[in-house]
C-alpha cells in the first residue's frame, strides 16, 4: 500500500482551504485509486482572498459541474449570498414546509435582504404544487418593440378554451373578491382582439376589435362637473353654420369589416365640421414622419353642439309657433270685417 503523507503541507496564506482539501484528497486516493470516478467533483475556494467557491470536475475531468442539495423531511435547502458577513440574497430550492403529498412544500424562491440582513420579501417564486410564478415587485421587460427590430419585452402565447373561443389572461387582480382582468381574445373566424372584463357576479365586459370598433355593455360616461370648468361661453349661431358639415354615410379606407371589406358608417367629417366648431376637432402636431396627422372627433362635445341646436331650434319653433297664432287671429278679424 502506498505510504500516506505525515501532514498536509500547509501553506500559508489565502491558499490554506485549498492545501487542506487537496491533502484529503491524496490520502483519499492512495485509498481507492478509483476516487475520481466515485466522487467525481472536488469544491475548492479561489480567488485573492480565498472567498470565491467553486465546484469542478477533479484533475480537471470532461464531468459536468453539479451541485446537490439534500432536503431532509421539513428542513430547506438553499442557496445564501454575503456581503462583509451579511446576508443579502437566498435561494430556496426547496421551502421548509413539510412535502405532504399533492407536491405542496419544496417551492423554489428567490429572497432579498435590506442592507441589515433583514428579510425584504421574496422577489421570485415558483410553487411546485401547480408551477405557478409569483414576482413581488413590477414586472419590467427590458426589450421593446422598435423599429431596429427587437422584440418585445414580455409575451405569452398560453391560452385558455372559453367555450369555442380562446383567451389569453395577462392580468388578474384580486380574484377572491370582484376580479378584473385582461385578456387578448379569438373568437376564431369572427373577430379578434381585447377584452377587459371587471367583476365576477355581473361581469362588465370592455372590447376592442379587430375593425376597430369598440364595445360595452354599460357605454362610455365623462365627467362634467362645473367646478372643474372655467371661463364658460355660450354657443351660438349654429342654425346658421350647421349646413357646413351634413351628417353622412361613408366607407372607411383605414378600417375593414371582419369579412374584409371596407367599413361603412355613419357620421360627419372632421375636416368640414372644423367650420362649424374646430374646438370638436383635434389633430396632432405634425411630425417628419408623419406630417399630416389624421383629424379626429370629440363627439362627446359633437352631442353638446346637437343638444344646443336642439334648444335654439325648440326656441324658434316656438317663435314660429306664436307668429303663426298672430297670424291666423289677425286673418280672422280680417274675415270678420
Amino acid at each position: 500500500m502506498k505510504r500516506l503523507e505525515q501532514d498536509p503541507r500547509i501553506v500559508n496564506g489565502p491558499g490554506l482551504f485549498a492545501s487542506l482539501l487537496s491533502w484529503a484528497r491524496r490520502i483519499t486516493v492512495a485509498l481507492n485509486a478509483n476516487i475520481d470516478e466515485l466522487l467525481g467533483f472536488t469544491v475548492a475556494r479561489t480567488g485573492t482572498s480565498g472567498t470565491i467557491a467553486t465546484i469542478a470536475p477533479i484533475n480537471g475531468g470532461t464531468g459536468d459541474a453539479v451541485l446537490a442539495l439534500d432536503k431532509i423531511g421539513a428542513t430547506s435547502a438553499g442557496i445564501n449570498a454575503y456581503k462583509s458577513g451579511v446576508i443579502r440574497w437566498q435561494i430556496l430550492m426547496g421551502n421548509n414546509s413539510a412535502e405532504s403529498g399533492g407536491n405542496a412544500g419544496s417551492d423554489f424562491s428567490i429572497t432579498r435582504f435590506s442592507d441589515a440582513g433583514a428579510a425584504l420579501a421574496q422577489a421570485f417564486s415558483i410553487l411546485r404544487s401547480n408551477g405557478q410564478v409569483n414576482v413581488a415587485g413590477t414586472f419590467i421587460g427590458a426589450a421593446g418593440v422598435q423599429a431596429n427590430g427587437n422584440g418585445p419585452g414580455f409575451t405569452s402565447n398560453n391560452y385558455f378554451a372559453d367555450g369555442p373561443n380562446f383567451a389569453t389572461a395577462l392580468l388578474v387582480s384580486n380574484p377572491n373578491w370582484e376580479s378584473v382582468n385582461w385578456q387578448a381574445y379569438h373568437a376564431t373566424g369572427v373577430w379578434a382582439g381585447c377584452r377587459w372584463i371587471i367583476g365576477t357576479t355581473t361581469p362588465a365586459v370592455f372590447e376592442m376589435r379587430n375593425n376597430g370598433t369598440g364595445y360595452s355593455v354599460g357605454g362610455w360616461v365623462a365627467t362634467s362637473d362645473g367646478s372643474v370648468k372655467r371661463n364658460r361661453a355660450a354657443i351660438s349661431g349654429l342654425q346658421q353654420r350647421a349646413h357646413l358639415a351634413p351628417a353622412c354615410a361613408y366607407d372607411r379606407t383605414d378600417m375593414r369589416e371582419l369579412d374584409g371589406s371596407m367599413a361603412r358608417r355613419v357620421g360627419i367629417i372632421a375636416d368640414e365640421f372644423e367650420a362649424v366648431e374646430p374646438l370638436v376637432v383635434f389633430r396632432d402636431k405634425p411630425t417628419p414622419d408623419n406630417p399630416s396627422p389624421l383629424r379626429a372627433v370629440d363627439y362627446n362635445g359633437v352631442a353638446a353642439l346637437a343638444w344646443q341646436l336642439g334648444i335654439d331650434n325648440f326656441e324658434t319653433i316656438k317663435t314660429l309657433r306664436a307668429q303663426i297664432i298672430q297670424l291666423r287671429n289677425e286673418i280672422e278679424i280680417l274675415k270678420g270685417n
